[in-house]
C-alpha cells in the first residue's frame, strides 16, 4: 500500500481537467473493498483490491485507452514491481496499480479532497519531535476503530530521538513504553523500535538512518 500513497501524492502534479474520475473496477479485474474512510495527505480514500486473470499489460493497456479516450488525465509509471496507472478529473483521482501474481492482483483506490478529518495527529495524541518533517499522514476510520500512521524526517540521532519519545510517553501517561535497537550487520547501521499502550490505544514507531533520521509511527485502537 506504501507506493499505492506516494503514486497518489505524485499525480497530483498532473493538471487537471473538467472531468469527474471512472468510478468502475476496469474491465478484466473484479474487485474487493478493503479500506473505506481512509484519509491520506487531506485525500479521502476508497480502497478495493482487484484480482484478474489477463496479464498485467493488457489490462494495463486497454484500461489506459478507456480512461485516455474518456477525457481523462492520465500517468502510467512504475515502482519496484508495481505497475501503476492513474486519471485525475475535477473531482476525483482514481489509481490502478497491478502486479504479476496468478494473473494480475492489486489495488484500485479512489479518491477527492477533504476539508478535515476526525482522526488527526493532535487527536490521537501522537508525539511529535519539535524538528521534525511530516512527509506523509494516512488516517482511517474503521466503524469507529481509529488508526493513524505518520511518516517523518528528523535532523536528530536515534538516540536523541528515543529520549524524546520515551519522555513523552511517560509525560502522556502511555503504558509499558519500551524500545529496542537491532543492528544491520552488512550496513553496521541500527533501527530502533519504540511501542507503548494506553486504555485502547497501542503506538508502533520505527526509527532508522538514511540521510535524515527517518520515522513512521502507527497509532490504533484495539478493537
Amino acid at each position: 500500500m506504501k507506493f499505492l500513497f506516494l503514486s497518489l501524492l505524485t499525480f497530483l502534479l498532473v493538471t487537471t481537467r473538467a472531468f469527474a474520475c471512472p468510478k468502475q473496477i476496469p474491465e478484466g479485474l473484479n474487485g474487493v473493498t478493503v479500506g473505506s474512510d481512509v484519509v491520506t495527505n487531506g485525500l479521502a480514500m476508497t480502497i478495493s483490491q482487484v484480482q484478474g486473470r489477463e496479464s498485467v499489460e493488457e489490462i494495463m493497456q486497454r484500461t489506459q485507452k478507456t480512461w485516455s479516450a474518456a477525457g481523462y488525465s492520465v500517468k502510467r509509471n512504475s515502482t519496484l514491481g508495481w505497475d501503476v496507472l492513474s486519471a485525475m478529473g475535477n473531482q476525483c483521482l482514481v489509481t490502478l496499480q497491478l502486479t504479476k501474481r496468478n494473473g494480475a492482483f492489486g489495488y484500485l483506490a479512489l479518491s477527492h479532497k477533504t476539508m478535515s478529518s476526525s482522526v488527526t495527529p493532535q487527536s490521537m495524541g501522537a508525539p511529535l519531535p519539535p524538528n521534525a518533517k511530516l512527509t506523509s499522514t494516512v488516517a482511517s476510520n474503521d466503524d469507529g476503530r481509529k488508526g493513524l500512521v505518520i511518516s517523518m524526517t528528523s535532523r536528530s540521532s536515534i538516540d536523541e530521538l528515543n529520549q524524546f519519545f520515551m519522555e513523552q510517553l511517560a509525560a502522556n501517561k502511555w503504558a509499558a513504553a519500551r524500545s529496542h535497537k537491532v543492528n544491520n550487520k552488512k550496513t553496521g547501521m541500527g533501527s530502533l523500535f519504540v511501542s507503548a499502550q494506553k486504555d485502547r490505544q497501542q503506538i508502533e514507531i520505527v526509527i532508522w538512518p538514511d540521510r535524515e533520521t527517518q520515522v513512521v509511527m502507527t497509532i490504533s485502537e484495539a478493537l
